[in-house]
């Protein structure tokens, strides 16, 4: 599912650019995904499990579970983030509930940027070490997708969605560690997201219209 899902996202980017697919395969993300397969495992916490594996020849690493942290990777490869743009269900989740966006200035957002890595480096310390798996335990929306768990959590959860109602996805932008591993793969994509097929006049409506800079 998790890569038919992203093979209909990359087509809808690409091939026939379509929001209502993008809030479609987004829906059947979060109710799948997100309340159905209650968000674990995901592809975000399975950064833990590639490094315990790595450092620990002992620990067996599920086949599924490494499927769900190279498709990602190799789908931003070649077509860009498209398991941000609609199939990862902390994403999407945040997506459904955005109305409005109120702009972050650059400056905060650049300070801000910065998070996901120290979040990563943390991670992968305390995975290669089998203390904890953090990324799980401090997931905001894992509760939200449970419908229960520790109360300091489902606060945050719920804190960081009515936040998302007005900002563009601040999980994935200032917290996600995937999603900074997935920037820098995107970097090099093979395929980049074009905003229009015609020549670009920098007119920079783009840039003033884009939920997430």
């Amino acid at each position: 599912l998790l890569l038919g899902m992203m093979c209909i996202v990359a087509w809808a980017v690409h091939r026939k650019p379509s929001r209502r697919i993008l809030f479609s395969v987004s829906i059947v993300s979060v109710l799948y995904f997100g309340f159905f397969r209650t968000g674990c495992v995901c592809s975000v916490g399975s950064i833990q499990n590639v490094v315990l594996a790595l450092a620990d020849s002992s620990y067996k690493l599920p086949f599924v579970v490494l499927l769900l942290f190279l498709l990602p990777l190799v789908f931003t490869l070649f077509f860009g983030r498209v398991f941000c743009a609609g199939v990862c269900p902390m994403g999407a989740l945040q997506e459904l509930v955005n109305v409005r966006n109120f702009r972050i200035s650059r400056a905060v957002a650049s300070a801000l940027s910065f998070f996901p890595w120290i979040y990563l480096s943390f991670a992968i310390l305390y995975a290669a070490t089998r203390s904890q798996f953090i990324i799980c335990r401090f997931d905001p929306f894992i509760p939200i997708f449970r419908l229960s768990g520790d109360v300091g959590m489902i606060v945050f959860g719920v804190s960081l969605l009515v936040l998302a109602v007005f900002v563009g996805r601040p999980f994935c932008r200032f917290l996600c560690p995937y999603g900074a591993i997935l920037g820098v793969v995107s970097n090099v994509a093979l395929k980049r997201v074009e905003v229009t097929k015609k020549p670009c006049i920098n007119c920079a409506l783009c840039h003033s219209a884009c939920p997430v800079d």
